[in-house]
């Protein structure tokens, strides 16, 4: 019986270690979306200003 009441309290340990894991994820996930959205309208923005630059001479 003491050995079901560990194994359920662990478990809702886990439980939680494992919901802040997926959150601190989701967190590092939606940052590195927003640079990399950033970094590629960036490129693409030098691209464009490249191409400007090089029509005009």
């Amino acid at each position: 019986m003491h050995q079901k009441r560990y194994s359920l309290e662990f478990k809702q340990y886990m439980d939680k270690t494992n919901k802040k894991k997926q959150g601190v994820l989701m967190i590092v996930g939606g940052a590195l979306a927003i640079v990399g959205a950033g970094y590629g309208l960036l490129v693409q923005s030098l691209q464009k200003a490249f191409e400007l630059i090089l029509t005009a001479f």
